[in-house]
């Protein structure tokens, strides 16, 4: 196993099997850099910069990320398990294969965002902006949304069965999602708030 002492962090670095556990990375500064096989363990990331990284296979593992530019990245083939991502920058990040479970995604900015083959598994999801994003195949079981934003968000065969969802923005852009009978009965209030509908007992007079 290696320690951050032993590694020189840069930008457009090539990192292979590196294997980290219980390292503090705060202000980490490797836009660009390539990280194969990786697997970061308990570590925490403070601000820094990991805009355009690439992460291919390997995961995070209770890992905690706060305030971390991860904007542009890709991920293909990795795990995220049991980990906290808050105030991260994650605009037009690129995810495929990837499954992330029991873990807590707050005020995370996803914009533009391109996530296929995905599977979010018994995750807290508040406050993350998935406006203009592209999701296909994603999945969410068990998860719990709040204040989701799916503003001019597309979907193509997103399954949020099981799902207890929050959404902020974006009722009208739910096309392309399975839902569940529960769900319907769920989001029709503030669905029919969003469309400014009102809806009253059947013998209450309008005010």
């Amino acid at each position: 196993m290696c320690a951050s002492a032993e590694i020189v962090w840069e930008p457009d670095g090539i990192y292979e099997g590196l294997d980290l556990a219980d390292e503090d990375l705060a202000d980490i500064v490797a836009d660009g850099a390539r990280l194969l096989d990786c697997r970061l363990t308990g570590c925490l990331v403070t601000g820094g910069r990991l805009a355009r990284t690439a992460w291919r296979h390997g995961g995070l593992n209770g890992v905690r990320m706060v305030g971390t530019q991860l904007n542009r990245s890709s991920w293909h083939g990795t795990t995220v398990d049991g980990c906290a991502l808050s105030g991260c920058e994650a605009y037009e990040m690129r995810a495929r294969r990837v499954h992330v479970r029991d873990s807590v995604l707050d005020s995370v900015n996803l914009r533009g965002a391109h996530l296929a083959e995905v599977t979010f598994e018994n995750c807290l999801l508040r406050d993350v902006d998935l406006a203009d994003a592209t999701l296909s195949d994603v999945r969410f079981p068990g998860c719990r949304t709040e204040r989701l934003d799916l503003t001019g968000v597309t979907l193509e065969r997103v399954d949020l069965r099981g799902a207890e969802l929050g959404i902020l923005h974006g009722y009208d852009r739910l096309r392309g999602a399975v839902i569940d009978a529960g769900q319907v009965i769920a989001l029709a209030m503030p669905m029919a708030a969003h469309l400014g509908l009102t809806v009253l007992a059947p013998d209450e007079d309008p005010a």
